[in-house]
């Protein structure tokens, strides 16, 4: 992932949120509660992650990877920060993988970083679980799931500005959603397209003002909340969203989740743990280096 450019908008831009400010497009009926939030130490991350993206929680492992130009290799990572299992994805290639996303059956891996707006190889790597070996190397085949976006009709961008950048994805049976990152007006649109093999369009379901730029996304096991992972001038945050109708993600409640005690922290990936509870990844900084943070929905509950 490409780090925001502080220089672009003011820094003081950040506290923007008051009790007067409307969040959400498409979601004028949700309820929005703000917190300042200190994650919880987790545990460092091998140095073979430096550049850790998306996350997922399957077989009591990690799930991770290197973005773009990394290897096409999934890592499994136990809580002690060890890599327990390395899966080679066999007819795959590392052009900017930014998320990875689960069903019962499957692991959805999204070849859809586009910082310059200018991609036409756009792929989500579908892997069989079955195939996933929790523990030593392995190797697997991914069917490919290529699409583009349906109101994408210009590819000459300038670095930074494209609407049309994606580093989130979740996954529900039938569908794969994946959320941009609007570099221009600091929005997330929400897409949808059938989670199959082949070539489809993305076509265009929600827009939400988000305040910054989304870098993960999660579905918790009952798949009754949704979280989306950011930042905005180097100051992570999440959106958590609740009693939705449907995939109508921005239809219930939101809470915003300002992390600001780890400011510059590179946030990348984030999944559930638990239904309550949120492991959030980020890369190596001049701050800080490759690990995992804890962040309990409750506070009065403890790390998972």
């Amino acid at each position: 992932m490409t780090r925001f450019d502080p220089f672009m908008l003011p820094v003081l831009a950040i506290l923007l949120f008051s009790c007067n400010t409307q969040p959400a497009k498409n979601a004028e009926k949700a309820a929005f509660r703000q917190t300042v939030a200190t994650p919880q130490p987790g545990f460092p991350l091998p140095s073979e992650l430096q550049e850790t993206s998306g996350l997922i929680y399957y077989h009591n492992l990690f799930w991770t990877f290197n973005d773009s130009g990394g290897e096409n290799i999934l890592y499994g990572v136990d809580r002690n920060g060890n890599i327990q299992a390395e899966v080679t994805l066999n007819n795959a290639r590392n052009v900017d993988w930014e998320d990875i996303a689960q069903d019962s059956a499957f692991i959805y891996l999204a070849d859809a970083g586009n910082n310059n707006g200018n991609r036409t190889d756009l792929v989500i790597y579908r892997i069989s679980k079955a195939q996933l070996t929790p523990s030593g190397k392995s190797a697997a085949d991914a069917d490919l799931i290529r699409f583009s976006f349906e109101d994408q009709q210009t590819f000459g961008y300038l670095p930074r500005t494209t609407p049309f950048d994606c580093e989130a994805l979740v996954a529900t049976g039938e569908n794969l959603y994946l959320f941009t990152k609007n570099w221009a007006d600091e929005t997330t649109t929400v897409y949808r397209l059938p989670a199959q093999p082949g070539e489809h369009t993305a076509r265009r379901t929600a827009l939400f003002e988000v305040n910054g730029l989304v870098t993960g996304a999660d579905l918790a096991p009952s798949q009754q909340k949704l979280a989306l992972s950011g930042y905005k001038n180097f100051r992570p945050f999440v959106w958590v969203f609740s009693q939705f109708e449907e995939d109508n993600f921005f239809s219930g409640e939101a809470a915003f989740f300002d992390l600001e005690p780890i400011l510059d922290a590179q946030t990348e990936g984030i999944c559930f743990v638990s239904e309550d509870s949120l492991a959030i990844s980020c890369e190596r900084t001049n701050s800080f280096r490759e690990q995992i943070f804890w962040l309990p929905l409750d506070p009065n509950q403890p790390a998972p």
